[in-house]
């Protein structure tokens, strides 16, 4: 028996992929990390077109620079690194006048 192929499209939304599935509007889901796409795509192929898990079949395209962490741990670190790199930024900001007078902030 054939599998049945459904193509994934992830766009990059507050923090989550939004997976779409062209040419079928009415599916779609979110992932939080990297390997959440596949098992959340085929379980919202699943539900929505009754088809067993087993005979789907998908193709993903992220067009986006995957910077997004993996695993739970990984999202962790990365929100750490994001706070250290937020607070060292502010740390280090300066007054600086402009052309008008008026002080700007300037890194």
């Amino acid at each position: 028996m054939a599998k049945a192929k459904f193509q994934v499209v992830g766009k990059a939304d507050d923090g989550y992929l939004f997976l779409q599935f062209p040419g079928n509007p009415d599916i779609f889901t979110q992932a939080r990390f990297i390997n959440e796409v596949a098992p959340m795509a085929i379980d919202a192929i699943h539900l929505m077109r009754d088809i067993p898990k087993s005979q789907i079949e998908i193709d993903v395209e992220l067009p986006l620079p995957l910077r997004l962490p993996k695993t739970y741990l990984g999202f962790l670190l990365h929100g750490f690194i994001n706070k250290l790199q937020n607070f060292i930024a502010l740390a280090t900001f300066h007054t600086a006048p402009s052309a008008d007078g008026k002080f700007k902030y300037r890194r």
